[in-house]
Parts: structure tokens; C-alpha cells; sequence
């Protein structure tokens, strides 16, 4: 007698809402908060409360944080509400089993963690490199298997802070990593990926405004590895290149999926030798079992697995498929989004 089993379902966080997968199929399940954090034990962390300065309001802080927990349905439930002292605003969050790690303007502290174990616990400062000034904040903090990677904000010299999260209640400082740096250059969004990191970059300046990947080589102390141009808009030139305002990107190995540029999903396929300020200019598209290609106009990789959930079409359900059912075809950017 053979015994069947339910399969198992995943979930995703994909532009400000949370999918399940389970088997070959894809459903919304909820509507969840900017940048928000999905962790391996299925709880959801987010930023909530506008803080009362305009222009903080505006780059993502908040004055409180929120853990939900997904039931067996895909549904939220409100597990935690952190309030933050009044003056304090956070711009970032990251869970790892027992601990909220938050980042933003805390007092005198720009990074720390509550335990959440705890029934009414204190925001517990964690510990900086020297060279990392205390008036600034990180743009995102990230969860890369054992360790906590912060990534530092636009006020130069920039840094990549690293911790060993083996306990989560207790990180510990184990190095960092000095960042390419652009004039006026803020950080839009991060992927990690089992070889790479990748900083997607926008910078300001006297000559125009440009948008560009950082790549850094997890395998070798993240060293910098290419800095690739994205999109710029030069005061005295035409624009080249694909705008984004509201970039994502993520990692199907040591392929780097960004959607939004041209009319589908871009691609950086870091298992080839990039030299500096090459441009991306692969576009994704799926050929089905009929050999009948079609652009993907949007996708994410699912984290530790070979699936890729890629859009065919607006407003349509999404689709699970392997990269070897879809082809990086060269494109040329000559528009705009």
C-alpha cells in the first residue's frame, strides 16, 4: 500500500506580499509590510509607525517593529509589537529563531536585537568596529545561514559588518569589509546568494544620477569583485540604460534575477568572469514543453532550491519552473521603464 503524502509548502516574499508553494502551485496569501523579513521558522518581521520627520518617513524608517507568525493556511497572526522609545526610528529588521535584530537611529546605538523570548525586553546594543561612525545606520541587514550581514549607508568611508549568529542572543563581531564607494550612493536592495553578495546602488551627484550592482565574492572574505552599470541620466547626455524604483533582485544560484528593467526580468550570471562596468543585458525568457518561448515579465528564486516562480503575463498566477527551463537571451537597454 502505497501512502501519500501533503506537500510541502514554502513560502516567499515577493514585492510587499507573501506566497506559498506547494507542489507546482502558487497563491497569494497576504499583503504584508515594505521590506519586510521572512524566516526560516515562517515568522515575518516588518517595520510599522511613520516617524514624524518627513524625509525619514520617506526612506523606510518607522518607530515600531512587528513579528507575525504564518499558520498552516498561510495566514498571519500579530505574534510581537515592538515600540521604540520616543526619538527612536528603525530602518531594517532580520529574525533569527529568538531574535529581532533592528537597525536605525536607537539612541546611541545604530544596531541591536531584542530577545523575543523575553516578555518585555530591552533593546540590547550590539557591538561595532571602530571604524563604523555611530551618527549613521545601516540600509539592510541580512541573514546569510549563521551570520547577520549589515550593509552601511550612504555616508562614506561605507562598510559590510559581519556576525556570528550561531547563538542568536549572543552575536558576536567577526570582521568587515570596506564597500565600493559612490558619490551620494544610497542602497536600494540586497541579495545573498551561495557565492555572492550583490548591492543594488543608486547615486546622485554633479554629473547626473546613475544606478548601478555592487558584486562581492562570499567565498573570498566578500571581497569586491565588479561594479556594473545599471542606468544614468547625465545633466548634459540623454538617458541610457532602464530606471527602477522599486528594484528586487535575487539570487537561482550564481544567477542574479532583477526584474524590472526593459520589459521583463535582466540577468547577471555570475558563473561568467565579469569585467568592470560591464553592462547587464541578458533578459530571461521560458521556453515550454512545445519549444514555445515567451518573456518573463517578472521572477524570484525560491532560497535553497533549484525553482525559480516566474510572471508570463499581468495579473495572471505565477509559475514554478527549473533554470533549465528558461534562456538568458542578450537584449539591448536603450529605454526606459
Amino acid at each position: 500500500m502505497s501512502i501519500q503524502t501533503k506537500p510541502i509548502s514554502q513560502y516567499f516574499i515577493h514585492r510587499d506580499s507573501l506566497f506559498r508553494v506547494n507542489g507546482d502551485t502558487v497563491s497569494h496569501t497576504a499583503s504584508i509590510g515594505c521590506d519586510a523579513f521572512l524566516s526560516s521558522s515562517n515568522e515575518v518581521s516588518w517595520i510599522t509607525g511613520p516617524p514624524k520627520d518627513q524625509l525619514l518617513s520617506e526612506y523606510g524608517f518607522g518607530t515600531s517593529a512587528e513579528i507575525h507568525h504564518i499558520d498552516s493556511h498561510g495566514h498571519l497572526s500579530l505574534r510581537r509589537r515592538f515600540v521604540l522609545p520616543k526619538g527612536y526610528d528603525v530602518k531594517a529588521t532580520a529574525l533569527s529563531k529568538n531574535a529581532l535584530y533592528l537597525t536605525g537611529q536607537m539612541g546611541d546605538s545604530i544596531l541591536g536585537f531584542f530577545d523575543t523570548r523575553l516578555t518585555d525586553p530591552a533593546l540590547v546594543p550590539m557591538e561595532l568596529p571602530q571604524q563604523v561612525k555611530q551618527q549613521k545606520t545601516f540600509d539592510d541587514l541580512l541573514i546569510d545561514g549563521k551570520r547577520l550581514l549589515a550593509v552601511d549607508n550612504i555616508v562614506m568611508p561605507k562598510w559590510l559588518v559581519i556576525y556570528d549568529i550561531s547563538n542568536p542572543t549572543s552575536p558576536k563581531l567577526t570582521g568587515s569589509t570596506e564597500l565600493m564607494e559612490g558619490v551620494n550612493e544610497h542602497i536600494l536592495k540586497c541579495a545573498v546568494g551561495s557565492n555572492y553578495l550583490a548591492l543594488f546602488c543608486e547615486s546622485l551627484n554633479l554629473a547626473g544620477r546613475f544606478q548601478s550592482l555592487q558584486i562581492y565574492d562570499k567565498t573570498n572574505s566578500f571581497r569586491p569583485l565588479s561594479e556594473v552599470s545599471l542606468w544614468q541620466e547625465s545633466y548634459l547626455d540623454k538617458r541610457s540604460g532602464y530606471y527602477s524604483s522599486n528594484p528586487y533582485m535575487s539570487f537561482a544560484g550564481d544567477i542574479l534575477l532583477i526584474p524590472g528593467f526593459g520589459n521583463g526580468v535582466s540577468v547577471l550570471d555570475r558563473s561568467k568572469e565579469l569585467a568592470q562596468d560591464d553592462v547587464v543585458s541578458d533578459q530571461l525568457v521560458f521556453r515550454n514543453a512545445n519549444g514555445k518561448e515567451q518573456l518573463v515579465l517578472d521572477a524570484t528564486a525560491l532560497p535553497n532550491s533549484d525553482k525559480v516562480i516566474i510572471w508570463l503575463s499581468a495579473g495572471e498566477n505565477p509559475s514554478v519552473v527549473t533554470m533549465d527551463k528558461l534562456i538568458c537571451r542578450p537584449q539591448n537597454h536603450n529605454g526606459q521603464e
